[in-house]
């Protein structure tokens, strides 16, 4: 139940995005971004390393996808993500599958005219746990979600670019739905790829598992 608060730094992303006085001055620049919560409604049924579900109401019918990250840590690594039609009897309907492969970029190639920085931390004794995506991954991301034609393409995209450019990132089989399902505001406050973003998350100093998010992402 608890890795079901992981996402819910995600509701944050189309809220006002103020500046927490807590936060490293020199990581970030103070934003003020509005936008409509586009996650009213979305609920994950399940959050595990390598697979994940979530549903959602669209037009008074209700759709589940589901994410899995297939042959990890191999040099065939794939995320695949389906769409279901969910019937009032529980009854699911495959509509949309999609499988993007996670391909290897030169570290050259990775981090050349980066805006801001990539990379995770442990702070805190142990217990937080601060993500940080720099512009050459928001703009991937952000190039995903414009381009792709459907849901399923969208999120096993980005979860393919994680993979390959950010592998630290727990949980990329759900976070990659999250930021598909929050796609206006994660270009908003990426400014279309332009800059790098980050967030916290709290962490169990013993387990190390991440718990859930703190605060609001922002704008590196």
């Amino acid at each position: 139940m608890q890795k079901k608060k992981l996402f819910s730094f995600t509701m944050a992303f189309c809220s006002i995005i103020l500046l927490v006085a807590t936060f490293p001055l020199n990581v970030f620049a103070k934003e003020t971004i509005e936008d409509p919560n586009p996650l009213e409604g979305i609920k994950f049924t399940k959050i595990s390393e390598n697979a994940s579900s979530f549903r959602i109401e669209e037009g008074g019918k209700t759709y589940e996808y589901v994410i899995e990250t297939l042959n990890a840590n191999t040099k065939d690594t794939k995320v695949r993500a389906k769409k279901y039609s969910v019937s009032k009897d529980g009854k699911k309907t495959l509509l949309e599958s999609s499988t993007a492969s996670a391909h290897k970029e030169s570290s050259a190639y990775a981090l050349a005219g980066c805006h801001g920085v990539t990379g995770s931390k442990v702070s805190w004794a142990g217990t937080r746990y601060s993500l940080y995506l720099s512009s050459c991954i928001t703009k991937k991301i952000v190039n995903v979600i414009n381009e792709t034609k459907d849901a399923t393409s969208a999120i096993a995209g980005i979860g393919a670019v994680l993979i390959t450019v950010a592998k630290f990132v727990p949980y990329v089989s759900a976070i990659s739905g999250a930021l598909w399902a929050v796609g206006a505001g994660f270009r908003a406050i990426s400014g279309d790829g332009k800059y790098g973003i980050g967030f916290h998350f709290a962490r169990n100093p013993f387990t190390g598992e991440v718990i859930e998010g703190i605060g609001v992402p922002w704008r590196q």
